[in-house]
């Protein structure tokens, strides 16, 4: 039995009943965590509704930014992880590192998987 991963599991499985502005809440949390400061929250509109082609978050230099993903099969083709990607860097180029957050499981094969995809897109930020 694999403890690390049936946990990871467990914690995904928990996570897939919070809606995207709760998710998105909880991984800004992370990144704070991750980060030890507060990080700038940018992705909602008035009505707490996501908003596209910014990021979600970010640190006050806009060096490290945070994209949150909820869509089922956020990771089965990588097409949704580029194009966060991509939007979140056409509008803050000055980022070095971008975090991706999603309440799907994807094991440690499929996240370097996405690594290697955003490379060959020509992204030269850290994933």
């Amino acid at each position: 039995m694999d403890l690390e991963r049936n946990f990871k599991i467990k914690v995904t499985e928990d996570l897939k009943a919070l809606n995207g502005e709760e998710f998105e809440r909880f991984s800004r949390f992370i990144l704070e965590l991750v980060l030890s400061e507060k990080v700038i929250h940018k992705g909602q509109n008035l009505f707490a509704k996501p908003v596209g082609y910014t990021t979600d978050f970010a640190d006050t230099q806009y060096e490290i930014i945070g994209q949150s993903g909820t869509d089922e099969g956020y990771f089965d083709n990588f097409k949704k992880p580029l194009k966060d990607i991509k939007s979140a860097l056409k509008n803050h180029s000055t980022a070095k590192t971008v975090y991706l957050f999603s309440n799907r499981y994807a094991g440690t094969s499929r996240l370097g998987d996405l690594i290697k995809d955003a490379k060959t897109n020509k992204v030269t930020q850290v994933i």
